[in-house]
């Protein structure tokens, strides 16, 4: 088998775009945990994650249509019912039966809306910094983000231009972040690593069939997500509140909220926070354990329960091992 912790580019045809994939692990497990990168990043932001991962499971992180090496839609149709479709046909393209799901920001609510869809398929969700509800300053802050240039010329450049966006964050995180979201040209110079339509305000997406409006309004889906679920919310967000968190707690049976500290520059630079979720007696990985999702101390920081939340005690409750 191929050494299980360096990622194997792959591409499928889906929905006529040629969407770009990373692998890692043994491909041949009908199980994977597949990873679902955020607005402003690719599949590139999960390499840390999944190299730990890999070790133990196969690694799947996806560029959506639009991000990365995956094809851009010249209809620009990036609304969240083409994405799901994407992400339906991608499953079955690739030969999963069943998921453990990890989406961040725009792929954590990708993530929320599969799961609710495909109950049969998802035995495991971790949302971070997503939820029904988000704050417009969080939205604003990456829009300027995207909007401080065309390109940079040095990824220190690059890097100090993020800082202003990310001040808590370290200069080693802050070389990954512009590393997962921006590519070097043809000149030299680092440019974002999307379509350019998620940078023009002025472009709107194509409205959703209306059999598919329900996908906008995220309570909904959140309410007919079945599978054990946690949360990670950072502890300084821009994006959400603690009220958000509070109600999508009460929409979730079987749900863990957790807080990663914002101050990553004093957590080791190796490691990892093992997040331990709770599967049904289902046979998984082709033996009987839990599914296991590792995030680095370097990339989301240290992982605790949110003290602004009350939680219940499911009977399979999530556990945070720090």
């Amino acid at each position: 088998m191929a050494n299980p912790s360096k990622p194997r580019d792959e591409f499928v045809e889906v929905n006529d775009l040629k969407l770009h994939y990373r692998e890692w692990g043994d491909s041949r497990s009908r199980h994977a945990l597949l990873m679902l990168h955020g607005y402003a990043s690719t599949s590139e932001m999960w390499t840390d994650v999944a190299t730990d991962l890999a070790r133990e499971f196969r690694v799947i992180a996806l560029d959506m249509r639009g991000y990365g090496q995956s094809d851009r839609a010249e209809d620009m149709d990036y609304t969240r019912a083409t994405q799901l479709e994407d992400l339906e046909a991608f499953v079955d393209a690739v030969g999963l039966r069943s998921l453990t799901l990890v989406g961040h920001s725009m792929g954590g609510a990708l993530a929320i809306c599969y799961a609710a869809e495909h109950p049969e398929v998802v035995t495991a969700l971790v949302v971070v910094e997503a939820a029904p509800e988000v704050l417009r300053s969080g939205i604003e802050g990456v829009r300027r983000l995207l909007l401080t240039g065309d390109g940079f010329d040095s990824v220190d450049a690059a890097v100090e231009a993020f800082r202003a966006y990310q001040p808590y964050a370290s200069t080693e995180q802050l070389e990954r972040r512009v590393h997962s979201v921006l590519k070097m040209n043809e000149d030299g110079r680092l440019v974002w690593d999307f379509d350019e339509a998620f940078r023009d305000p002025q472009i709107r997406p194509p409205e959703p069939d209306p059999g598919q409006r329900r996908l906008s309004d995220l309570w909904d889906s959140a309410d007919r997500v079945q599978c054990p679920t946690m949360i990670i919310r950072g502890q300084d967000t821009d994006m959400l509140t603690p009220e958000a968190i509070q109600r999508l707690h009460r929409r979730i049976a079987d749900i863990e909220a957790v807080q990663r500290q914002a101050v990553a520059a004093r957590q080791p630079q190796h490691g990892c926070t093992r997040v331990l979720e709770h599967a049904d007696e289902g046979v998984i990985f082709g033996r009987r354990q839990r599914p296991i999702v590792a995030m680095r101390h370097h990339q989301f920081g240290n992982l605790r329960p949110d003290p602004a939340l009350t939680l219940r005690q499911p009977e399979h409750r999530l556990q945070c091992l720090v």
